[in-house]
């Protein structure tokens, strides 16, 4: 590997970047020589291979399998790679691997923002080479390691690129099969209030659209009170076309974990694929949520004049933008009370139907 000879090549080429659908998947065929003219010192250049392109946030799980071959390293080389002295490879070059490289020959990727990958000189190669020409190209900082699995979550649209941890790949063979599913997160996470539950109940419709080729979501809710403290978290089964609703005073209120009842609460959905296991709002993680929720909430509001009166009104739920550190607050609180709560803090599921909410 060390001994091979370095000599340059320029690719020139033409990309066209098709969006994907909601909840879609695809596959891709990583060539052993896609290097992306990424480290150095490089024999010849093999641009990235374009995998998917994403309109908004989205989870993205990429799955690969496959062999490749190279000549400095004996058998098949899975997507995961394999440790080898060498100076300097893609991910040595990113930063993220020192020496030896323990990924030589993996799959690695890279989430190029829309901005830059839709710019009609966009190239799927390293900026910082010469052959970066006019431009723009790949960031090296942006390379990650895929292996033989990952799922990454991307706050708004690009496009994922794909191609092999090494810089010599003249010689190199075979390839990795990918298999890339996404996941938008447009509506996976909503958002909604009641207040002024001492003088009427407020409630919660829910439906699942069948978004999620048609399966069963688990609608996993959250119920804050207005100093942030969670104060109850269930989970509902809801199948594709059902109608399924929660009572603010009967189902989120009535059993918290914190002893005082409050007078309005933040609600949280959080919607993920049930498969064939059971809902568990504690248990939720970015590689099982599923699109396909619409929820309506009423709300109690005072109404001008003496004495006060109230009015009802109706309102679809928000949606949110989930992070790392919402999601682990979400599941962490959920599952202390699970814990801990010995019985409070769980909300009563769903029951089926819809409801309207009343005043007092």
């Amino acid at each position: 590997m060390a001994t091979k000879n370095c000599f340059k090549s320029a690719i020139r080429f033409l990309i066209i970047l098709l969006p994907i659908a909601s909840w879609a998947q695809t596959t891709v065929t990583v060539s052993g020589k896609t290097n992306g003219d990424f480290g150095s010192p490089i024999d010849t250049i093999v641009p990235f291979v374009h995998g998917v392109t994403v309109t908004g946030p989205s989870i993205i799980t990429i799955t690969a399998t496959g062999c490749v071959t190279d000549v400095g390293v004996t058998g098949c080389i899975t997507p995961n790679g394999v440790s080898f002295n060498a100076t300097t490879t893609p991910l040595q070059e990113a930063g993220i691997n020192g020496n030896p490289d323990p990924n030589l020959d993996g799959l690695i990727g890279a989430f190029v923002p829309a901005n830059i990958a839709n710019d009609p000189n966009f190239q799927p190669i390293d900026s910082t080479k010469a052959d970066c020409s006019p431009g723009p190209c790949i960031n090296p900082n942006l390379l990650f390691l895929v292996g033989a699995s990952d799922t990454i979550r991307v706050n708004g649209p690009g496009s994922l690129y794909l191609g092999i941890d090494d810089f010599i790949v003249n010689d190199n063979g075979g390839s990795h099969t990918v298999t890339i599913t996404v996941t938008p997160l447009g509506d996976v996470f909503q958002v909604n209030y009641a207040a002024n539950l001492s003088h009427g109940d407020s409630v919660i419709n829910i439906t699942n659209t069948g978004t999620s080729d048609g399966d069963n979501l688990c609608v996993n809710v959250y119920a804050f009170d207005p100093s942030e403290e969670l104060i109850a978290c269930c989970s509902c089964l809801v199948t594709p076309n059902a109608l399924v609703s929660l009572s603010a005073q009967a189902d989120l209120i009535s059993n918290t974990l914190s002893p005082s009842t409050p007078d309005a609460i933040v609600i949280k959905l959080l919607a993920t694929d049930a498969g064939a296991g059971s809902c568990d709002p504690a248990r939720v993680s970015f590689g099982n949520l599923a699109p396909g929720i619409r929820a309506w909430g009423t709300m109690l509001h005072a109404l001008p004049g003496t004495p006060v009166t109230y009015g009802l009104t109706e309102k679809d739920f928000l949606n949110g933008g989930l992070s790392q550190a919402e999601l682990t607050h979400l599941t962490s609180f959920c599952g202390f009370a699970e814990a801990n709560g010995s019985g409070f803090g769980i909300c009563k599921s769903c029951r089926a139907g819809g409801l309207g909410g009343a005043k007092q």
